[in-house]
């Protein structure tokens, strides 16, 4: 099941980054892009571009810290002592009568 989650997570990554990758292939945008090109920016963005890199940061640990704490709850719900035996139990279907039948 997790080889499938990653499957499927690595094959849409390829997928919805095809599309801008072509873009940028096709068009003249690139030429603007190549190594030792100068960018000018803004004053704005010369004062918050490294604000928002450390926000990014910021976030990036909380959600992998969030994400460690529900694994390791799943991992305890998983395993916690339900107080029966399941080895005994057995499954019983139960179907609803059609209109008419008893």
């Amino acid at each position: 099941m997790l080889l499938f989650a990653g499957l499927v997570s690595v094959c849409g990554g390829a997928l919805f980054s095809a599309g801008p990758a072509l873009h940028l292939y096709l068009s003249e945008m690139r030429n603007g892009l190549k190594e030792g090109d100068v960018v000018p920016r803004g004053e704005t963005v010369r004062k918050i571009g490294p604000s928002l890199v450390a926000v990014e940061l910021a976030i990036t640990a909380v959600l992998l810290v969030g994400a460690g704490l529900l694994a390791k709850s799943l991992y305890r719900l998983l395993h916690v002592d339900i107080g029966i035996s399941p080895d005994q139990f057995g499954n019983i279907a139960c179907f609803k009568a059609r209109a008419g039948e008893r």
